[in-house]
């Protein structure tokens, strides 16, 4: 339920910030030029229906309220750029069929979010959707592993970073194969016998169930 949605975020933030120009535990916009973009963002979100059921105000310090839209549609640009900062339209949907397909008609998303513990839910949006991270009931801290490959997925970005993961990709793997014995792979030049033919075909039968 929307509603019952907007009551617990108002809950949420009253908890954690119970002010927001003053307050040291919540951070300003890092400069002037992207407090003014995200400020467009919201004005041309309400310009074309959006409405702001959350915060909305900034501060001289550079500070932006945590910020709700609701009625938001695709035309506008806080649902087609990259928004980095306190911003969060909601779309509502009526099943999770249209929901899985909204996500998959879009561009894939750098990471889901899926908050819930209906593990069937959870396991069928992640089977039936892609993205380039997939992080249950908890934001940001799949990034702060270093045993989980960081990156995007399709226009979300390409590579995987972070430990062993973050070597690999910034290394030119090359394959190596040096042949010590002489008689060693005889038997795949010809003439071939049937002894030949047989030793090959059992390779081959071996060899195709890797693949």
């Amino acid at each position: 339920q929307l509603s019952e949605f907007i009551k617990q975020c108002k809950l949420s933030l009253k908890q954690l910030y119970p002010s927001i120009e003053n307050n040291t535990d919540y951070c300003a916009i890092i400069n002037p030029k992207n407090l003014i973009r995200l400020k467009e963002l919201i004005v041309d979100a309400t310009s074309k229906g959006a409405e702001i059921v959350i915060g909305g105000k900034s501060f001289e310090n550079g500070k932006l309220e945590p910020t709700v839209l609701i009625n938001v549609t695709d035309d506008m640009k806080v649902m087609q750029e990259e928004i980095f900062g306190p911003i969060l339209p909601v779309l509502t949907k009526e099943t999770t069929k249209e929901m899985k397909d909204y996500i998959n008609k879009n561009d894939n998303p750098l990471v889901t979010y899926v908050y819930s513990f209906n593990e069937n839910f959870i396991h069928d949006i992640r089977s039936t959707t892609n993205s380039g991270g997939f992080s249950v009931n908890e934001a940001l801290l799949h990034v702060a592993s270093p045993s989980l490959p960081f990156g995007g997925a399709g226009k979300s970005g390409i590579g995987r970073y972070h430990g062993v993961h973050g070597f690999e990709e910034m290394s030119n793997i090359r394959s190596v194969l040096h042949r010590k014995f002489e008689a060693g792979t005889k038997f795949l030049y010809p003439p071939y016998s049937d002894k030949k033919r047989k030793i090959i075909n059992f390779i081959l039968k071996k060899f195709n169930r890797f693949l």
